[in-house]
């Protein structure tokens, strides 16, 4: 009556385990419960726009004791590497993420107004017309703008023929990318770069490869863990960073992720089977941040919630469940392999963990199927044994009648 068959195509790709990197549940916002913020990291990369790009995929979370985060589906080498992309984006991006509420930002932005004013003069930021690199910057100079005083002019777009200097304003800033974009549209006018975090070397960078930058100013600064994270080959891993990230860059480091209550920053991966750099996803839970929440324009990917369960039954540390394409999967973090339900077995399998005895999962399995009690209870056995053999049922209690 029931079977359950080994998935090689469809099967889990383990991105978050809390007996993993403990550490970046302790670097999340709102600090709570471990399983709430896997619940949040699992939100966030189910709104990642790059869904798009990927083949059918559920992604499913674990919540009770031994949290856990998975994707779920039939994916190429190529798109195994993107997944990975995932897992090194929580274990290398997560664990160094800064948030910054509005309340956090209103005061960056008076440190700024503050360093500007140090740097250039009030003269110079008088006669100085504000530019908001797209789209972080329209939030920072809109809490700039009451800082400095600015009246509503120095804010509004530049016209073709003015020739007042220009302060460019942005959240935050890793390479320097957007602000040589915004210089290419800008040559020939004195430009002032205004950040509310940088690294004090990519400030450096800009002020002396571009004549017409007059300063780079930010109101705190990045730290760079590069030199830690790579030792004796941090020299060569950053000369290949600048080399593959997107030009204009001005300088690579490995330094926190400051997320924004509107944004949290791209990051890039390498994918060594496209052999082309990848942008990333995101970590940050929508709940905390604007851009991370699905737009008209996308939609998240399934999300599954694993209920906790107190029955007869339970799932072992490293195993989840979920469905796809109408099937139930159970896989095993630890061997990789998972197997596909039919509807009678997938119904065992929830009866198991769902009712407070063996007793009680046979008596609804007798009531779900037309079969009779020998049947349903040699089929119930054979199956237990079946899942506890391969390591993805834990008993509680180890009678079956």
């Amino acid at each position: 009556m029931c079977q359950t068959c080994l998935v090689r195509s469809c099967r889990f790709v383990i991105l978050f385990a809390a007996e993993g990197p403990d550490r970046v549940l302790t670097s999340l916002p709102d600090r709570g419960a471990p399983s709430i913020q896997v619940l949040g990291l699992a939100r966030a990369l189910a709104a990642s726009p790059l869904w798009s790009e990927m083949p059918p995929a559920a992604l499913v979370v674990r919540r009770d004791d031994a949290p856990m985060l998975a994707v779920i589906g039939e994916f190429n080498p190529e798109e195994c590497a993107r997944l990975d992309g995932i897992r090194q984006g929580v274990e290398e991006h997560l664990i160094r993420l800064r948030y910054l509420s509005y309340v956090d930002a209103e005061a960056a932005c008076e440190r700024l107004a503050k360093q500007l004013v140090d740097r250039m003069g009030r003269k110079y930021l008088r006669d100085a017309r504000f530019v908001a690199v797209p789209r972080g910057g329209f939030f920072v100079l809109g809490m700039l703008s009451y800082a400095l005083g600015l009246n509503h002019e120095q804010c509004a777009p530049l016209p073709p023929d003015d020739d007042a200097p220009v302060v460019i304003v942005d959240d935050c800033a890793y390479t320097g990318y957007r602000a040589g974009r915004m210089l290419e549209r800008l040559r020939g006018r004195s430009v002032v770069f205004a950040h509310l975090y940088s690294h004090p070397d990519l400030r450096a960078s800009l002020e002396a490869r571009e004549a017409q930058i007059l300063a780079a100013v930010a109101a705190g600064d990045l730290h760079d863990y590069a030199p830690s994270d790579f030792g004796s080959a941090e020299p060569s891993w950053r000369e290949r960073s600048m080399t593959v990230s997107p030009q204009p860059c001005y300088w690579s480091g490995r330094t926190e992720r400051i997320c924004f209550a509107w944004a949290e920053p791209d990051y890039n991966f390498w994918n060594p089977v496209t052999e082309q750099l990848e942008s990333g996803w995101y970590l940050l839970d929508p709940d905390l941040c604007l851009k991370n929440r699905p737009g008209l324009d996308r939609k998240p990917i399934d999300l599954q919630v694993q209920p906790p369960t107190r029955g007869a039954f339970r799932q072992p540390a490293g195993v989840l469940a979920g469905k796809f394409a109408g099937k139930l999967v159970v896989g095993s973090a630890d061997s990789g392999r998972s197997v596909l339900l039919n509807p009678v077995a997938a119904e065992m399998w929830t009866a198991l963990l769902e009712s407070g005895s063996s007793a009680e999962a046979l008596k609804r399995i007798a009531n779900r199927f037309d079969a009779d009690a020998a049947t349903i209870e040699s089929d119930m056995a054979t199956f237990v044994d079946e899942m506890l053999a391969k390591g993805l049922l834990q008993c509680r209690d180890r009678a079956i009648a």
